[in-house]
């Protein structure tokens, strides 16, 4: 036995045996990191696989909250009242709500949308269009709203209600006006009908001298014509005029209003100006409907002027245009009915007409402008008309 172990001795220390012992542990140590390794693997596919369950479970959550925020937008697109109409990038109607199937009367789906535009017209009012749809037309507002992909949205506002009970509204105040026009009438016809039937009834007196009848028949005479000038002056405020717009020279209006007035300045004993800005030259305005106008202003001045008082016409460039400012030394206008001048047959003189000023607001007003009291002017009163510049 001794014999042998003294074989083997050298074996084991041979260099081969000791290689294969380095390799062994080489590959123990290999096999730890290995094994290590794995475990973390394992781990960190374990966290990984955690956060995607997270992830899709967040994701899958996300899905349905857009599912169900599509379809709550698609039942509210349902339940809108506006029309609204989807169209592709080039022009294609995608899909139309029920609201605008309601207001076309019929599907666009697959049409192009500039065959559909073509066939509205231009309605009365504003930027309203009107839509055929079965027996009566629509009137809609058309907005169109551009995507970021290319595809528009277009919103189809239906007015028609409304602009028919605008309609309604305004025939009952044309009636209510009708009616306080012609109880204002009746009053205004009454005193200077009144007068002249008393006139009138006079000349039947006997005995009556020639110079009493002369005196009586020219006053019954000036009640007639005040009379047939309050009927000529109701006529023309009801029934309107058309207006042609020109450009006309500042100078020629003034130039006919000083000759329709100067006579009445004269009678009244009254000094009358006109002052011209040497910037204004031309104005955009009817010129007979603008030299009426400023005539009932001034003899309205006059009216109230006293004798040896001034009466001037002022023109001048303001804000939005040409102004006109008819002045007077008079004792002004009351802050208790500054509201009301304007008003039809509204008029705090026996022999006014009350139509003068409600003419004179309304020809400015129909030739793009306006009339207003200068309630800074004092002492007296100042009415500015005004109305656009002339085209250059």
């Amino acid at each position: 036995m001794s014999h042998e172990n003294h074989q083997l001795g050298p074996q084991e220390n041979s260099p081969d045996v000791q290689q294969l012992k380095e390799a062994f542990g080489l590959f123990s140590r290999a096999s730890g990191e290995l094994i290590h390794a794995y475990s973390d693997l394992q781990k960190q596919l374990a966290t990984l696989s955690a956060q995607l369950e997270m992830a899709n479970l967040a994701l899958a959550s996300q899905s349905a909250q857009r599912a169900s925020l599509a379809e709550r937008l698609a039942l509210l697109l349902d339940a809108l009242p506006a029309g609204v109409v989807e169209l592709a990038a080039d022009g294609t109607v995608l899909r139309q709500n029920p609201a605008a199937q309601d207001m076309a009367g019929a599907d666009w789906t697959g049409l192009d949308w500039a065959q559909v535009s073509a066939a509205m017209t231009p309605a009365d009012v504003g930027d309203a269009w009107l839509l055929p749809s079965g027996a009566a037309p629509r009137e809609v507002i058309v907005e169109q709203r551009p995507l970021p992909d290319g595809s528009t949205i277009v919103l189809l506002h239906d007015i028609s209600r409304q602009q028919a009970l605008a309609r309604q509204l305004a025939d009952q105040e044309r009636l209510v006006a009708m009616g306080q026009m012609a109880a204002s009438l009746a009053h205004q016809l009454r005193t200077p009908l009144a007068t002249a039937m008393l006139y009138t009834a006079n000349l039947a007196r006997e005995p009556l001298g020639r110079e009493d009848r002369e005196r009586f028949a020219g006053k019954a005479l000036d009640r007639l014509r005040q009379l047939e000038g309050l009927i000529r002056d109701t006529l023309g405020y009801v029934r309107g005029e058309a207006f042609e717009l020109h450009d006309v020279a500042v100078a020629d209006v003034l130039d006919e209003v000083e000759h329709a007035v100067l006579a009445g300045a004269r009678a009244r004993a009254v000094t009358f100006a006109c002052r011209q800005d040497t910037g204004v030259t031309r104005v955009r305005a009817d010129a007979r409907a603008l030299v009426s106008a400023l005539v009932s202003l001034i003899e309205n001045a006059f009216a109230y002027s006293s004798p040896g008082s001034e009466v001037s016409l002022a023109v001048r460039r303001g804000e939005a245009g040409v102004e006109f400012a008819v002045s007077d030394q008079g004792p002004g206008v009351p802050a208790e009915i500054a509201s009301r001048i304007f008003e039809p047959f509204f008029t705090t003189r026996s022999e006014g007409t009350g139509l003068g000023l409600a003419i004179a607001a309304r020809v400015a007003q129909q030739q793009g402008g306006q009339l207003r009291l200068d309630a800074r002017h004092a002492p007296g009163a100042c009415f500015v008309l005004s109305l656009p510049l002339a085209d250059d």
